[in-house]
């Protein structure tokens, strides 16, 4: 579920936030119980803590994750998205580096010599807009999927054709 996962990394300490609660505004703090109980109380205190709809929708988003099989979801299509970004990647010279876990994948855009490429970074964000595929930016050249994590195939093909065809006109 976490990328200190995929690294072997065990954190001490750890946030999380966001999606966590499915929208509703909610983040946690996660640690292990020695740590934990050695905080005295109102340290890690937090303006949305303990809002009984927020857990609800917490509780819920995390039996959905396993009721749907999200995990499993975001691995079998990141790694699609990624072997799909790899053949671009060896037909636009445009494309630099793929890199990325999961559904969160970025794209870095580059010039012939292989320095940055803001410009096609802009024209690519321009040109998805235009053809209904929303897309992130991520610094100075680069493309971020960042796509729902129970997308389904033909919903990510349909993504990466606008996003090839996008290549295309540069």
């Amino acid at each position: 579920m976490f990328a200190s996962e995929h690294f072997d990394v065990f954190p001490d300490i750890m946030t999380v936030g966001k999606a966590i609660a499915g929208g509703f505004p909610m983040s946690a703090i996660i640690s292990k119980k020695e740590i934990m109980d050695k905080w005295p109380v109102g340290t890690h205190g937090t303006t949305f803590g303990g809002h009984p709809v927020c857990a609800a929708a917490a509780n819920a988003v995390l039996d959905a994750f396993e009721s749907d099989n999200i995990l499993d979801n975001c691995n079998k299509m990141g790694g699609y998205l990624k072997e799909r970004l790899g053949e671009m990647k060896s037909k636009y010279p445009v494309i630099g580096d793929i890199r990325g876990l999961g559904l969160m994948v970025g794209v870095e855009l580059i010039k012939e010599d292989g320095s940055i490429n803001p410009q096609a970074k802009d024209a690519m964000l321009k040109y998805c807009k235009e053809n209904k595929l929303l897309m992130l930016g991520c610094g100075k050249n680069v493309i971020r999927f960042c796509t729902p994590l129970n997308i389904k195939k033909e919903d990510l093909d349909k993504g990466l054709a606008i996003f090839e065809d996008g290549l295309k006109s540069l």
